[in-house]
């Protein structure tokens, strides 16, 4: 259990490139926790951002936040997106946590799996996801079983 807690931590800290941008806001006191803001686009590439040099495709609201946030540069992606977040909330590769596609019971996430989300909750972070899960739809493979307190589906 600890060593699975230590691998999501350290994963947090290595695993967040591909999921650009990411934001951590600077404390405004010792005792305030800073937030922190995930944002995983689906079938989007890097070169698909003006922030990234895209002279065709213009965002500006995410160049903006961008510009603000704490990036990573060393996350893989794999074929599907469920696998890309088994790997990314459980900070292992896709076949340690049971996450190979996205149909036919391949994106439940072992359920014994500590995630990023029950890691923060379990630090007293109020915990949210807004849009695609894609890591199981029923008891006990749901957002709101594994840590997130408030959702939202797409």
């Amino acid at each position: 259990m600890k060593n699975k807690v230590l691998s999501v931590t350290l994963a947090f800290g290595i695993l967040l490139s591909w999921v650009t941008p990411f934001s951590v806001k600077a404390m405004d006191s010792p005792k305030k926790k800073p937030n922190v803001v995930i944002v995983i686009p689906d079938d989007q590439g890097k070169g698909d951002l003006g922030c990234k040099g895209n002279k065709y495709i213009k965002t500006p609201l995410i160049d903006d936040f961008y510009q603000e946030s704490v990036r990573f540069t060393n996350f893989h992606v794999s074929t599907t997106c469920a696998p890309t977040r088994g790997a990314l909330m459980s900070g292992r590769h896709t076949n340690r946590v049971n996450v190979f596609h996205t149909i036919s019971g391949r994106s439940l996430l072992f359920e014994d799996e500590i995630i990023l989300p029950q890691v923060f909750a379990g630090n007293g972070y109020t915990t949210g996801m807004f849009g695609k899960w894609h890591l199981g739809d029923n008891y006990p493979y749901r957002a709101k079983d594994r840590g997130i307190s408030q959702s939202r589906p797409a």
